[in-house]
């Protein structure tokens, strides 16, 4: 088996991070009013969806990474809003218009959870963007090298001595002899 990179490591920390707040954020709202009003309902569903992806995108991390970022990234945007009501409940209120049994207390709350917890999505994505990026990036050829001939004379990445691009791309030697069609001055 391979040796698994420094960044699957902490974007596989940072994904367990976010799943062992939520577990805990969770399962002191679950047993609450919390998970039965219209509106926090659907919060809590929500971040229990969040929750359950952040776990599939934890066992994903070791065998698809990029994967893992994607679910990574759109169980950070499903969690979010549960962390921002428990925060900001006064502007969530004013958005979100309806009878709460609870009367608004401050607008603003202080929760050392809720503020780890949004610590902890942040750095969960900015961990899969980075790992997208990385991902990505792998295969991008330089504007300063040169692609080889292919077979037509036309420079293209589908030519024979330019298969399978590989983590470790290398530009082609470059001949002493100048193009077709340029001339030496």
């Amino acid at each position: 088996m391979e040796k698994l990179s420094r960044n699957t490591v902490w974007q596989a920390a940072a994904y367990l991070a976010c799943t062992g707040v939520l577990w805990i954020r969770l399962d002191a709202f679950g047993a609450s009013e919390f998970s039965g009003g219209r509106i926090t309902g659907k919060l809590s569903t929500i971040a229990d969806l969040g929750f359950l992806l952040f776990l599939v995108a934890l066992l994903l991390t070791i065998f698809f990474r990029r994967v893992a970022a994607a679910i990574a990234l759109a169980a950070t945007m499903l969690c979010l809003p549960f962390y921002i009501y428990i925060l900001a409940p006064g502007p969530c209120r004013q958005i979100f218009k309806s009878e709460y049994s609870i009367p608004l207390q401050r607008p603003f709350v202080w929760n050392d959870w809720a503020v780890v917890g949004v610590l902890s999505l942040v750095i969960a994505a900015f961990l899969s963007l980075q790992g997208l990026s990385n991902a990505r990036a792998r295969f991008v050829v330089s504007a300063d090298h040169e692609l080889p001939l292919n077979d037509a004379g036309s420079r293209s990445l589908s030519s024979p001595s330019w298969n399978g691009l590989s983590e470790d791309v290398r530009p082609p030697k470059q001949s002493k002899t100048p193009l077709r069609g340029s001339r030496l001055r």
